[in-house]
């Protein structure tokens, strides 16, 4: 039995390595197309090799065991008897097996036929409960028409058409006003030139002026455009001693705060450099800010935008007098002092230098301009003190006005009291060698 057990081991391992090939995947991958022919001769000769010396040895190992006396146990074929019994038995398996499966398709065509049939009824109740449902609500919404109408039959289709017209032409009307108050609204936005562009509500941690951990409730931040260019952002909080009213906490301007001189006809912008362009900056809106805590609710926030709107136009209009005045003599801007505004003007005829000062509300209000200090090269310092105080007896709201009215007193002096002006020195020039 022990060799058998091993006879059939050995054919086996024979059928196995007959069937000996790569899988499909990997024989596509690695084709003998693509691959050397004499190394596929040769790798064809080195497997044949390997199986004959295999299947020799499987032989030997197997002879080394075989007695020569055992004999192969074949099983007993059945006779006709039996092999008629076991063909009846399986043509009866058959037939019940199909008689069963018959069963079952005849059930499963019942069941299907009872499921349409549900599912048909079952979509007429659902239309019936829809129709019912309108019914219903066609019945209270009747009803409540009666209760509306104090018992009174309901409106005619026809009084309902005219009512529905009716208020038709009133939406157009109240449409027709609604477009001409926008218009009139932009219009007086053009005239003042005051635009509201945005309104933001932001909570402490979404507003950028409340501070790290600081516990504030939501603030309203209006961005308005100033005279078409210039954009500002006041934020308003509520007062905390009355939460019902809201204050201006902070403003700032969103847009650029200089302002350079306009340009002359017929210039072009790109011949001059920006950097060395006149021009002054507009100064911070922290002092309007403290100063709106004065005011009432509402008219804080007036103040503010009305001052910063009067600070831009102050500030461009000192940038055209000063493009004018840097035409007539030589002139210097200095850092702001404060919210005044220095400036060094030389009178190269005169030798004489003039510091002047302007306030925020120069060239507007009359003595807005007035003279700081003079020096003058070669001057007595009596003369030129003289010069200072009848010209500042005036009062001058233009930086040109005081420089002119200084060469005017000088030429006056010089006139009717004999004044001689020092001339401007000039350094002595070389020789030329013959």
């Amino acid at each position: 039995m022990a060799s058998g057990n091993r006879l059939a081991q050995l054919k086996e391992t024979l059928k196995l390595m007959e069937d000996f090939q790569l899988p499909e995947d990997i024989q596509a991958a690695f084709s003998s197309e693509s691959l050397n022919p004499e190394l596929l001769r040769r790798y064809n000769t080195a497997r044949d090799e390997y199986l004959r010396r295999r299947i020799q040895e499987e032989f030997l190992d197997y002879m080394e065991t075989f007695d020569g006396d055992t004999i192969l146990e074949i099983p007993e074929l059945p006779t006709e008897e039996q092999q008629a019994e076991l063909d009846k038995t399986l043509q009866e398996l058959q037939t019940d097996l199909n008689q069963a499966a018959q069963a079952i398709h005849q059930q499963a065509l019942e069941l299907q036929q009872k499921h349409e049939t549900f599912c048909l009824q079952r979509e007429e109740l659902r239309k019936m409960e829809e129709s019912a449902k309108i019914e219903a609500d066609a019945e209270k919404t009747e009803a409540q028409v009666k209760e509306m109408l104090g018992g009174q039959e309901p409106p005619s289709p026809t009084a309902l058409q005219a009512e529905t017209e009716e208020t038709n032409k009133t939406l157009a009307e109240f449409q027709k006003m609604q477009d001409f108050y926008d218009g009139l609204r932009l219009m007086m936005e053009e005239l003042t030139g005051i635009q509201l562009v945005k309104t933001t509500t932001t909570t402490a941690k979404e507003s950028d002026d409340s501070d790290e951990g600081a516990a504030t409730p939501p603030s309203v931040i209006f961005h308005v455009r100033l005279l078409q260019k210039h954009d500002v952002s006041v934020t308003l909080c509520p007062d905390p001693n009355k939460p019902e009213e809201l204050r201006v906490k902070s403003a700032k301007f969103l847009t650029s705060t200089e302002v350079y001189a306009p340009k002359e006809a017929g210039k072009d912008q790109k011949d001059e450099n920006k950097e060395n362009a006149l021009k002054l900056t507009i100064p911070n809106l922290e002092d309007l800010v403290k100063l709106s805590a004065i005011f009432p609710a509402g008219d804080d926030l007036r103040f503010v935008i009305r001052e910063t709107m009067a600070r831009v136009r102050v500030t461009e209009a000192q940038v055209v007098e000063l493009a004018e005045l840097d035409k007539f003599v030589l002139t210097r801007i200095e850092k702001p002092c404060g919210l005044e505004q220095p400036l060094v003007c030389s009178l190269n005829e005169e030798c004489i230098t003039v510091v002047l000062r302007l306030s925020p509300d120069c060239p507007i209000v009359p003595g807005s301009v007035y003279i700081h200090h003079m020096v003058g090269l070669g001057w007595d310092d009596d003369k030129v003190e003289l010069v200072k105080a009848n010209v500042s007896k005036k009062l001058f709201q233009r930086p040109i006005a005081v420089i002119q009215g200084v060469k005017a007193e000088i030429a006056r002096l010089r006139e009717e009291e004999g004044l001689t002006v020092p001339s401007t020195p000039v350094l002595p020039l070389r020789k030329k060698n013959n």
